[in-house]
């Protein structure tokens, strides 16, 4: 990894570091991934583009999934993140191959700082603008990463078990069982009604 993080006495509860920049969060994700069963490839341009998506995801079970990630540190931080997902980069072609599935990576330094401080009323005022941004961008047909999660993350399209993909372990293990109650189906469907409407 190449970006750095924080000292080791800046973990979070839930395992998280602090990212003092967004590059230190992206070669977080990419490691966290690459250890659980995915190839994760920073900073890849769709066919013919100048654009560049932060991470793309293959698994051998999910297939390709795209990654736009923010440090959130202001309100229009969110607001590109969608713009590019939607503009930018779904649908096009990535190594060959049109990536469909794309989520969004939030890590809000606000949330981070109040859970570590144990500053319960701003942490929960964070956790709900958080909530807002899952709302927005799922009604949308793209999926979010909550990297704030206590125990483990998940790629989310939904708020039921089968529109979510698990990602990787925070702090614990993943619960047993859980990587068998996802339908990737369901969240195709989801996505392409949601997200290419037009198509």
């Amino acid at each position: 990894m190449t970006g750095s993080t924080s000292s080791d006495d800046k973990i979070g509860d839930n395992g998280l570091p602090v990212f003092d920049t967004e590059q230190a969060f992206q070669d977080y994700l990419e490691q966290k991934f690459e250890e659980n069963g995915f190839t994760a490839i920073q900073e890849v341009s769709p066919h013919r583009s100048n654009y560049r998506a932060d991470l793309l995801l293959m698994h051998e079970e999910f297939g390709k999934i795209g990654l736009e990630l923010k440090r959130l540190t202001g309100g229009s931080d969110a607001g590109r993140a969608h713009q590019q997902i939607v503009r930018q980069y779904s649908g096009k072609k990535y190594l060959g191959e049109r990536v469909h599935l794309w989520a969004f990576a939030p890590y809000i330094p606000k949330l981070q700082s109040a859970e570590m401080r144990g500053a319960r009323k701003a942490a929960s005022f964070q956790r709900g603008k958080l909530e807002v941004l899952e709302h927005f961008f799922q009604r949308y047909g793209i999926g979010v990463l909550n990297v704030h999660e206590t125990a483990y993350s998940r790629l989310k399209w939904g708020s039921r078990q089968e529109y979510m993909l698990p990602a990787f372990p925070m702090k614990r293990d993943i619960p047993q069982g859980q990587r068998t109650k996802y339908d990737l189906e369901s969240i195709k469907k989801r996505v392409s009604e949601r997200l290419y409407p037009d198509e």
